[in-house]
């Protein structure tokens, strides 16, 4: 179970969650599960995730890598 809070406040957003992964047990290891990424100066995405660990994976990789824009990339 991930865990994460997100508050509203008048100076900004503030986001706290947890890094715990459990997959049984005695079997327990930590994984960021919040990402930021930043165009500074224009826009801030922040990303919690959970869930299966590829699906997280390839999403991040995504994001940091950009995604293709189907109007200016051929391929």
């Amino acid at each position: 179970m991930t865990y994460c809070v997100g508050l509203r406040l008048r100076d900004g957003l503030v986001m706290v969650g947890d890094s715990r992964a459990n997959a049984d047990i005695d079997n327990t290891n930590s994984f960021r599960k919040f990402h930021v990424f930043e165009k500074p100066g224009e826009a801030v995405i922040t990303l919690a995730t959970s869930g299966n660990l590829s699906i997280t994976q390839s999403v991040v990789s995504m994001m940091t890598e950009g995604l293709a824009n189907p109007e200016t990339d051929p391929g």
